[in-house]
């Protein structure tokens, strides 16, 4: 431990501001257009393709379900245009933005 006493009143310091930062909401915009290297899962031979994401494991944000998809030709690789927003702040460390690609099945 460090310690420094000075009785000189002519010797001035700044006095520095070590409060931690206030928090500030603002609102990360992802855009997912497209997936490629999805396999198909149905019975078909298609998948019915959403993309799930995440910061640090919260609470989750989907894309819309690209139906009856086809990945196995180049046109048929799920397109989405779809835009995220996913609000935020700025009290993490470190944010892990997590996407995930998932087939919807409706009958199991």
């Amino acid at each position: 431990m460090w310690v420094e006493i000075n009785n000189n009143k002519s010797f001035e310091s700044p006095i520095i501001d070590i409060e931690p930062e206030p928090k500030k909401e603002f609102e990360v915009r992802l855009v997912i257009w497209e997936a490629k290297g999805i396999p198909e899962k149905d019975i078909e031979g298609t998948s019915d393709v959403y993309m799930r994401t995440f910061f640090n494991h919260n609470e989750d944000w989907k894309t819309d379900i690209h139906w009856r998809c086809s990945c196995s030709n180049d046109n048929g690789t799920p397109s989405f245009n779809y835009r995220l927003l996913i609000p935020t702040d700025n009290t993490a460390l470190i944010n892990d933005l997590t996407i995930e690609a998932w087939d919807k099945d409706i009958i199991m």
